[in-house]
């Protein structure tokens, strides 16, 4: 036939034989395998446990507290700290621009010798006090051996 035209095959249709190079493709796949088990690991390394209070769905396990548990809140407001232990209420007015830690540390260390089995605290805050401020209360409890940390709403915490 004129103009370099195929031969139809045996029930005239072509020929249509055609490899895929699923080479990219896989070097793809594989790449971001990497990425992600990459940093799956450096997200594991640089976290702090911290359970929100007061939102969301109940849980299905409730159970109920010890009956005499000593709730800790750790209160951070604008004009400093406010430390509650059972029915007692301390506060840890700020050292100038800043928070006194300090101070915060003694205070935490000084419930820590009275209740050495507790390791619970919440840390509460308003929403105009800066995100640093929240990090850094809850280090100071990290360092004093209150591991279990919960983070709230100060009206929440109540």
């Amino acid at each position: 036939m004129a103009g370099g035209m195929a031969m139809p095959q045996k029930g005239g249709k072509k020929a249509l034989d055609l490899t895929l190079n699923l080479v990219p493709f896989i070097d793809l796949l594989i790449t971001n395998i990497c990425f992600l088990l990459i940093t799956a690991v450096w997200t594991q390394l640089a976290r702090i446990n911290v359970s929100q209070k007061g939102q969301g769905a109940p849980s299905e396990e409730q159970q109920e507290p010890p009956p005499e548990q000593v709730k800790l809140i750790v209160l951070v407001e604008e004009d400093g700290f406010t430390l509650i232990a059972g029915g007692e209420r301390l506060s840890v007015p700020k050292n100038g621009a800043h928070y006194d830690t300090e101070k915060l540390a003694s205070l935490l260390r000084e419930i820590k010798g009275r209740l050495p089995d507790k390791t619970d605290i919440t840390v509460a805050s308003d929403d105009g006090i800066k995100y640093e401020s929240i990090i850094e209360t809850m280090d100071v409890a990290l360092m004093e051996k209150f591991p279990d940390i919960q983070l709230s709403e100060s009206a929440a915490a109540m």
